[in-house]
């Protein structure tokens, strides 16, 4: 799958759609599954990529997303057999104090055999696509509609948050350069390399902020806010506890992986993308929140991959050391 030209084929596909769809206009809200058979339809595209959308009759979305799902599927098995594949978490990173490390500065050490990179890029990638149809299916209550391929393109929708300084503020602060005490060193092993990292970050997490804003902000967070109403709080009071109900899940989704940020601080992250997407009652904006989102991880991943120091080796890496020590150097 050239996940380079993956976006752009979405984005050139809804432009031409000619779909007799129902689409949610801008700040509108999601209509929720509506009955169990859309449930029902969602749990089908869960289990098996593209059956849900066959059974909706969406054959567009089927061969599309499905083929799409089913290709980061397949990839992300191949990659978890191989033989190198780093099932441990605690095998891939190690975090050094100045006093325990050589260089007197904190270290943030990362070992990946290619195959261990590749299982978390199409697992991503898998997980993403999949949290944006389970959107779809809930946005839409299960209409036809267009509204998903635009949502593969809502980051480079400049016009629609151009004007919002909630944008620029988190844009500014991801700008903020790194700490200099803190140094960031990749052990690459088994073939991969630097080049084939940075080429691949930019789709991977550009589809994280699509898939984890539709989900958390335009499914659950309206999810909750739906609940609480149910249970005969006010409309102010539901949309407030749905944004916190919401952004506490995000925050413990987050606990205890990768190193950017803490379950505490993706939960006041989850909080900002929360009044962002929903900054009252009965306005929505999963464009800007899911822009946020994607440019954010963007840039603060590749300031990472700027600032690091690269080892690259054809051998794989066995329990954070190489097999053998034919280390290449990468700067």
């Amino acid at each position: 799958m050239k996940l380079k030209f993956f976006i752009f084929f979405i984005i050139g596909f809804a432009s031409t759609s000619s779909l007799n769809a129902e689409n949610l206009g801008l700040n509108a809200k999601p209509l929720g599954f509506g009955d169990w058979r859309c449930g029902g339809i969602s749990i089908a595209e869960s289990f098996v990529p593209g059956l849900g959308y066959l059974i909706n009759e969406d054959f567009d979305k089927a061969i599309v997303f499905g083929s799409l799902k089913w290709g980061a599927l397949i990839n992300y098995t191949q990659a978890t057999q191989n033989e190198n594949y780093q099932e441990d978490y605690n095998d891939t990173i190690e975090h050094k104090s100045s006093d325990e490390s050589e260089s007197g500065k904190e270290e943030l050490n990362f070992y990946y055999n290619k195959s261990t990179y590749d299982a978390s890029l199409y697992g991503t990638i898998y997980q993403n696509l999949m949290s944006l149809t389970i959107y779809d299916h809930y946005a839409h209550a299960c209409q036809k509609n267009t509204d998903t391929y635009w949502r593969l393109s809502d980051p480079l929708n400049i016009p629609h948050y151009w004007d919002k300084w909630y944008f620029w503020l988190v844009f500014g602060m991801a700008m903020i350069p790194l700490d200099d005490d803190v140094n960031y060193n990749y052990y690459l092993g088994d073939g991969l390399t630097e080049e084939y990292m940075r080429s691949n970050a930019l789709p991977q997490y550009y589809i994280v902020g699509i898939g984890e804003e539709t989900f958390f902000r335009g499914v659950l967070q309206s999810f909750f806010q739906e609940l609480y109403k149910g249970w005969s709080y006010s409309e102010k009071a539901s949309w407030h506890l749905g944004v916190f109900t919401a952004s506490a899940v995000f925050g413990m989704a987050h606990a205890g992986i990768g190193i950017q940020a803490t379950a505490l601080q993706a939960f006041v992250m989850g909080l900002y993308f929360g009044y962002v997407y929903q900054p009252n009652p009965n306005t929505y904006d999963i464009i800007t929140a899911s822009a946020i989102h994607s440019w954010w991880d963007i840039i603060i991943t590749y300031k990472i991959l700027n600032k690091a120091e690269f080892r690259e080796s054809d051998s794989p890496i066995k329990n954070k050391k190489f097999t053998l020590l034919n280390l290449q150097h990468s700067f």
